[in-house]
């Protein structure tokens, strides 16, 4: 096999064993409410998050196979260097997010996403029941995961890097039709909708759905579908509505009493999408 597609099929098997470990830390981290869970809500945990992992890996694969594909047509000296760039990127943040991720669970109660941004100006209060110890155990994890994930890429994927020769032309076809093919994972399958947050909810234990998010998916999902800030119907400009508004607020209120007790017992019957068809008072 050509050592493209090793480090292509290395790639793959070294992420998919990344969002199982990290699956797997945080059911360890939070044994004590993984204890509660069945066998089959456990094993639903890994099936039905399996979606948003394949998601996660296909979003990865994207800018890895671009380079392979676009330096096959030219020299290959600095695609070992660019991927190398790339990957201790992602294995230097993945880890601290998987860590973040797991100490702030626990005073959250959701997966990491973009909140901490509204802390960004005040991260004292993000942390601020976070202890100091906690924070110093959490950057050593960090470093140590980094470590290990580093050397693991080295030795197991990034090695294939080192050997490249000329693409044939074979070569360039595959790697050119695997490009588009990243649609698949990417949407999650061939539904008409897209994968989404809620496809790894499956359980009424709002801990087994918890853990079975991809925490990359979920992050890279709130930045790019952030909530607009602003006010969606706001239709006027601020002074035109506040006087259109003066002016309803200006009509004097009867005052004339229609109820003669002070203290009625009024009963309001609400029926909510109930046919009028079946109302006889409303033509039914």
């Amino acid at each position: 096999m050509n050592y493209r597609f090793k480090f292509l099929l290395s790639y793959l098997i070294f992420w998919i064993a990344i969002v199982i470990a990290s699956k797997i830390l945080f059911l360890i981290v939070y044994f004590n409410n993984a204890l509660s869970l069945d066998l089959s809500t456990i094993a639903g945990i890994f099936y039905h998050g399996a979606k948003l992992d394949i998601s996660c890996i296909g979003y990865i694969f994207i800018f890895p196979l671009l380079v392979l594909f676009i330096t096959s047509f030219f020299s290959d000296k600095y695609t070992y260097a660019v991927l190398k760039i790339f990957n201790y990127f992602l294995l230097i943040v993945s880890p601290f997010l998987v860590i973040t991720d797991l100490i702030l669970y626990r005073f959250w109660g959701f997966r990491l996403d973009n909140t901490p941004l509204l802390y960004i100006r005040n991260p004292d209060e993000m942390i601020a029941s976070v202890s100091t110890g906690l924070v110093i155990l959490g950057i050593f994890s960090s470093v140590m995961l980094s470590t290990l994930l580093i050397y693991s890429y080295n030795r197991f994927s990034g090695l294939y890097l080192k050997n490249l020769i000329r693409a044939t032309i074979t070569e360039k076809i595959v790697l050119g039709l695997l490009i588009p093919f990243l649609i698949i994972p990417v949407r999650g399958g061939f539904n008409t909708s897209p994968v989404n947050l809620s496809t790894a909810y499956f359980s009424s234990d709002n801990f087994a759905n918890h853990a079975a998010i991809n925490l990359f998916w979920n992050l890279g999902y709130s930045f790019t579908n952030k909530e607009t800030k602003n006010n969606p119907y706001e239709f006027y400009d601020t002074d035109v509505a506040q006087q259109s508004f003066s002016v309803l607020m200006q009509q004097s209120i009867s005052e004339e009493k229609h109820i003669l007790q002070k203290r009625p017992n009024i009963i309001l019957i609400i029926i909510e999408s109930f046919s009028s068809k079946i109302i006889e008072t409303l033509g039914g």
